[in-house]
């Protein structure tokens, strides 16, 4: 069910962002679900859960396998150590975890993006590469605050969070 759930909401973010008029205000719900995931995930679990959503994430973008693999591996050791220092429960911890990895993420896309099309960009040009990416990163890091806790209730995900083990 991880696996259905993480291509649904990854095919539904690209067609909005494709054929939608919201384009760069459409929230990042897998990357959502791999921190909501990292934070609620027995931690040996964690890892292969992301690398299920990175498979996911792959079926239905252009982007790199190895990059999105990368990118929700690291985000998602990231929060599993942030873990122990925040309390997710609350509603600004959420904010910010989620719009720190919205944010890691974009920017780690765009270097990988900008590096496969042999582009050199300074720092600034890196700013102004992320400039259009940061509404999605604002409305992710809401979308975390608000429906954090409402991912894992997805009919299916259940016995993911009561097993002990994954596999």
């Amino acid at each position: 069910m991880l696996a259905a759930w993480g291509t649904w909401l990854s095919g539904a973010q690209a067609m909005l962002v494709t054929r939608g008029t919201l384009g760069p205000w459409v929230p990042d719900p897998l990357l959502l679900l791999v921190v909501v995931i990292a934070v609620k995930f027995h931690r040996r679990d964690v890892v292969p859960a992301t690398f299920i959503l990175a498979l996911c994430r792959t079926a239905t973008t252009v982007d790199s396998p190895a990059a999105i693999l990368a990118g929700f591996g690291i985000l998602s050791v990231l929060v599993v150590n942030a873990r122990r220092y925040a309390d997710a429960n609350r509603i600004l911890v959420r904010f910010a975890m989620v719009g720190i990895a919205a944010l890691l993420f974009a920017a780690w896309m765009t270097l990988v993006r900008s590096a496969e099309l042999g582009l050199h960009a300074p720092t600034s040009g890196l700013s102004q590469l992320l400039e259009p990416l940061l509404p999605g990163v604002l409305v992710t890091a809401v979308a975390g605050a608000i429906v954090f806790h409402g991912l894992i209730m997805l009919p299916g995900m259940t016995p993911l969070r009561e097993r002990a083990r994954l596999w």
